[in-house]
């Protein structure tokens, strides 16, 4: 019985987790990786290194704060929600500032 009500807890838990994901990810307007021409993304072999490994979001600074939003809150919002996500750094295109990518 005892390992019944830990595999429910854990379904619960994954199913709240996603559900937080989704909130997060509509609240930020992130992109879904799956969606994304990988082509345009300079580091793209670590974003799909980081799709393989379960993350289904990506969203970088310059965006971020283009909407008003920062990076701090997002990071501060997915700690709270007990998502995992994961930080990549690229080199920005020519002439322009790195870049730093967001995946959950």
């Amino acid at each position: 019985m005892n390992n019944i009500k830990k595999f429910i807890d854990f379904v619960n838990e994954s199913t709240i987790n996603e559900d937080n994901e989704r909130k997060i990810a509509k609240k930020y307007d992130v992109g879904d990786i799956d969606q994304l021409d990988m082509d345009d993304f300079p580091n793209r072999k670590e974003i799909e290194k980081g799709y393989d490994k379960g993350f289904r979001y990506i969203i970088n600074d310059d965006y971020l704060s283009s909407n008003g939003q920062s990076m701090s809150d997002l990071r501060s919002e997915l700690t709270k929600a007990k998502i995992d996500f994961t930080e990549l750094k690229a080199k920005g295109r020519a002439g322009s500032d790195d870049e730093t990518f967001i995946l959950f």
